[in-house]
């Protein structure tokens, strides 16, 4: 029998699912010689224009790249400006700041450029990113202000509480709030549209941060000049990874969200400043290296690009850089009951497995996991990896490239539906899958014991045992057959609905009561069925009493809801 994995089925004591591993992504580099030599480019950003846009610290101009490396250079009225952080702006315009020169720089799509001064003399403007509210936002490293400017110049300062605190990167959060990096004060801060500052102290581990970008995951991400990067949530919770990056004394510094669902830095330092490599963290804080071409230089900062691919500024070779990552289109061969491969049937509000080839990044397989799921909410995309059920978006909990487990989206529709599966920037072709009312199913431990249902046996006190062989998972994870009058949970998925109908998309551990009842057979003798429903996101329970008469063994158990049987072969071993 195929068994599927199960669908992120947790039994206390024991996980019956595959652990997680990084996913690694495939990357083609290109460089694009800048034509001012020694311009020194440094941040850059996608254009409304469907080009890139940089800022060239040394020549003192805005460059323009379009995606097939034709470039455009436009001098800076101020002499000297610095001109560092840039972004698009919602005007249609590219806005950047002027570090030296101590102004905003606006310049349009054509090339014409406005200047506005800055209220704080050396205020050290640094980066700039567009707001929630329709204005800019940056920060004044100098001046130890965030700033506000409006599309038509307007400036309004605001001082950060803590002194010195040298304000480096920021960005929009996913709360409607603006996150930015207190280099000096080791802080995050938080500065509302009405322009309300909340700081979070950031742990040692992380002291030197310098950059921030929004995940994926709706947390804030935010690399460190010693070589780690850390993770806060909106309510102000800090994680922190070690990149162990392969390159000694390297570090971490621009970071932006891909479109993989990750992160991906680019990184500098090093021995002789030669690391010359971008790096991609998942969720799971997992890293991967990819190294660019010595033609091309080390990067120093980084962003998406309206082609789906990153692009990177790489000063030491006066180069604009390119990495295009490769997704293979994704294929679909089936699409069946996520407790059972061989079930060709699928059920809304249940685990459904889709198996097929380049269905996510070559991986050994990622699980979702605590970070992925943020204010209890089931994530949509894992690791770049989204799936549609009949044009609605399913809840992502296991990617690999031959195997995808999702929990299907509610629906009151049936027959057949269509399955795409989006692996980064590809689609898959539409697979038909016979959506259900009820496709029942029971999961299985995991070999070699797949044979048996997933069932626990409650004991007084209230403890339990697994419901498999004598010493099947060793001393830490107690197991014993069942014996007549035990009254047992038997896990599931596909039986139908429930009423109430649960919470979508979201996390619970609670009774939802099936509407229609369930027939429960051991060893083809009836068994009483005390309750059965939801008790977790797509996990069906059924409390059963064990029956009398049954042989000493392993013992076939069956169920039908809504005139649907359960797949056959499934187990319980019996020791009277």
């Amino acid at each position: 029998m195929l068994c599927a994995k199960p669908a992120g089925l947790r039994l206390p004591g024991l996980l019956l699912s595959l652990a997680a591993i990084s996913s690694a992504q495939s990357v083609t580099f290109t460089g694009y010689l800048i034509p001012t030599p020694a311009s020194y480019p440094n941040y850059i950003t996608a254009g409304p224009d469907g080009a890139l846009w940089f800022s060239e610290l040394a020549a003192n101009q805005i460059g323009r790249v379009t995606p097939a490396g034709v470039f455009t250079e436009y001098g800076i009225p101020t002499p000297k400006s610095g001109p560092y952080g840039i972004t698009a702006g919602p005007d249609g315009a590219i806005w950047f700041v002027e570090y030296s020169g101590n102004n905003i720089g606006r310049i349009t799509t054509a090339g014409a450029i406005t200047e506005y001064a800055i209220p704080t003399p050396a205020s050290g403007p640094l980066r700039i990113t567009a707001g929630p509210d329709g204005a800019l936002w940056f920060v004044e490293y100098g001046g130890n202000n965030i700033g506000r400017i409006t599309t038509t110049g307007a400036i309004t300062e605001y001082a950060i509480p803590t002194p010195a605190s040298g304000p480096l990167g920021i960005t929009p959060g996913p709360d409607g709030a603006l996150w930015f990096v207190e280099y000096g004060g080791n802080n995050i801060g938080r500065i509302t549209a009405g322009g309300e500052i909340a700081e979070y102290a950031l742990p040692a581990v992380l002291y030197g941060s310098n950059n921030i970008a929004a995940g994926p995951d709706g947390a804030l991400w935010i690399t460190q000049y010693g070589g780690r990067i850390g993770r806060i949530t909106t309510a102000g919770s800090v994680t922190s990874y070690a990149l162990n990056l392969s390159t000694p004394g390297a570090s971490a510094g621009s970071v932006t969200a891909g479109p993989d669902g990750a992160l991906w830095f680019a990184e500098y330092g090093g021995s002789g400043n030669s690391s010359a490599k971008i790096g991609r963290i998942n969720m799971a804080g997992v890293v991967t290296e990819y190294t660019v071409p010595t033609s091309v230089t080390t990067p120093y900062a980084i962003a998406p690009g309206p082609d789906g691919a990153l692009w990177f500024t790489a000063p030491g070779g006066n180069r604009v850089g390119r990495a295009a990552l490769v997704f293979p289109a994704p294929s679909i061969a089936a699409v069946t009951n996520g407790a059972d491969g061989n079930v060709k049937t699928i059920q809304s509000n249940s685990w459904v497995t889709i198996w097929g080839s380049n269905l996510a990044p070559p991986n050994l397989g990622r699980t979702w996991e605590s970070q992925d799921i943020v204010d209890g909410r089931l994530p949509l995309s894992l690791d770049g990896v989204s799936v549609s059920i009949n044009g609605k978006p399913a809840y992502v909990e296991y990617v690999s490239s031959t195997q995808v487990n999702v929990l299907a989206p509610p629906d009151a529709a049936t027959g057949a539906a269509n399955v795409v599966l989006t692996n980064g920037t590809v689609a898959s072709t539409p697979f038909s899958a016979q959506l259900q009312t009820y496709s029942p199913a029971f999961f299985t431990f995991a070999p070699p014991y797949q044979k048996y249902i997933a069932a626990v046996c409650p004991e007084p006190g209230g403890s339990f045992e697994y419901l498999a062989p004598v010493g099947a998972f060793g001393s830490s994870a107690p197991s014993r057959p069942a014996k007549p009058g035990d009254l047992v949970a038997l896990f599931a998925t596909g039986f139908g609905p429930t009423d109430p109908a649960p919470p979508v998309g979201l996390v619970f551990f609670a009774a939802y009561p099936l509407v229609a009842p369930v027939t429960v057979t051991m060893g083809g003798i009836n068994a009483n069925v005390a309750w059965a429903g939801l008790s977790a996101a797509g996990l069906y329970q059924l409390n059963v009493t064990v029956p009398a008469g049954l042989p000493n063994g392993d013992v076939p158990v069956a169920a039908t809801v809504g005139g649907v049987h359960s797949q056959s072969g499934m187990f319980i071993p019996v020791l009277q």
